[in-house]
């Protein structure tokens, strides 16, 4: 849209104090002639500090402009009352008083940008009773990045994604007492994209109640009590999620990636890709955990501490898992994988009709006839015994076996 009073622009021309005079008045002069509404503008330049322009303010023009600062002088909160669908709030550094965030809740926005720029610091307040931002599920393609989320000591998240489409949480920092939640039991979170994080000292990192189609990606947990949360048995769905390049260091009882379902198998609980993820040694509790899943596939993951799976048509292939590693269920599938420590077959869920084929065990292990298995091309270290006969089941080509 163009301008009537507004210099018109060349390729690579600079800007002089005049042209900015310029814009801001011409702006003025059209808004208050009514020619064009605010929601159309469109703003190219980003201006970080407060520039006078012969009495014009290009600060104050930002609600106009789609660009809004919190400051010393705007809360967060009312910068998000301010914005509109595809708007911009930037929380600026060095204010006075850091952005605060209780019980903020961001509904039917769409396009939404909270951008942190410099050392940009929300501190979530302990009177939060939901959490400290809400993004509901009338809003879609909400980005918050590049912030430093603070404070907290009762058990809400930072950041609440109730079961919007498309929304991204990316590149923050979270010293919270929970990092970020996605959806609850009646409401599913699609799409969403919780990538690039740090999140230092949390009870949880990330906690899905109900999530589909979901990325949490290349993510760092430091000092955690629970790493990633996965629904269990009263919460929501858990399918299509890709979950990797994340990295666990020194996570407590709650497990690195984690998930208890004890009700029927269904493809609502599965069809997960979690790959490529890497568990430091320091982690002595359960690495990944996950129970009563559905076609899940396990690839390329580092495991320093113990992991348990249990399910119906997993894979887990290529892995290494320093510690023990046990499996449950049936139909499922051990393909090129490095166990060395203790490995075990657990009743959980039947653990019948296994293929288990070019893994590498570094301890003995005593097989079980109990269902239809295929143990082939693996090497044992230690070597290992059947200790029934084999019924419809395929030993060959194994290394170090003692039959």
């Amino acid at each position: 849209m163009s301008l009537d009073n507004v210099h018109e622009w060349v390729d690579q021309e600079v800007i002089i104090a005049d042209d900015l005079n310029s814009i801001a008045v011409g702006i003025a002069e059209e808004l208050n002639a009514g020619s064009i509404p605010a929601s159309k503008l469109v703003w190219p330049l980003v201006a970080q500090g407060n520039i006078d322009m012969n009495g014009y303010d290009l600060r104050n023009f930002g609600s106009l402009l789609g660009v809004i600062h919190v400051n010393d002088e705007k809360t967060l909160a009312q910068a998000i009352t301010e914005a509109g669908d595809g708007d911009t709030i930037v929380i600026d550094p060095g204010a006075t008083a850091v952005a605060t965030a209780s019980n903020i809740t961001i509904t039917g926005r769409n396009g939404l940008s909270i951008l942190g720029y410099g050392v940009s610091e929300v501190s979530i307040g302990n009177a939060v009773t939901t959490a400290g931002i809400t993004i509901d599920n009338t809003c879609n393609n909400i980005t918050i990045s590049g912030i430093k989320f603070t404070g907290g000591t009762v058990a809400k998240p930072a950041i609440y994604l109730s079961g919007s489409s498309n929304s991204n949480v990316l590149n923050n920092y979270f010293t919270t007492y929970e990092g970020v939640k996605l959806g609850n039991g009646s409401t599913t979170v699609l799409g969403a994209s919780v990538d690039y994080n740090v999140f230092s000292s949390c009870d949880k990192g990330i906690y899905g109640y109900a999530l589909k189609g979901c990325s949490l990606k290349g993510n760092r947990f430091v000092s955690c009590a629970k790493g990633i949360a996965l629904p269990s048995d009263t919460e929501g769905e858990c399918s299509y999620n890709y979950i990797a390049y994340n990295r666990f260091r020194q996570i407590g009882t709650g497990g690195c990636i984690a998930a208890s379902w004890t009700g029927s198998i269904s493809a609502t609980r599965g069809l997960n890709r979690i790959e490529f993820n890497t568990i430091e040694p320091t982690s002595t509790y359960s690495n990944i955990s996950m129970v009563g899943y559905f076609n899940d596939n396990y690839i390329g993951n580092t495991c320093g501490g113990p992991c348990a799976f249990s399910g119906t048509a997993l894979v887990i292939k290529d892995n290494v898992f320093v510690s023990t590693m046990s499996i449950g269920g049936t139909l499922n599938t051990l393909d090129g994988n490095v166990i060395r420590g203790a490995f075990s077959r657990t009743s959980t869920g039947g653990s019948d009709n296994l293929v288990i084929i070019n893994n590498t065990f570094h301890t003995a292990y005593t097989f079980a006839n109990n269902g239809l298995h295929l143990l082939t091309s693996n090497t044992f270290y230690a070597g290992f015994t059947v200790s029934t006969a084999p019924n419809y089941n395929t030993y060959s080509h194994n290394a170090g076996a003692a039959i």
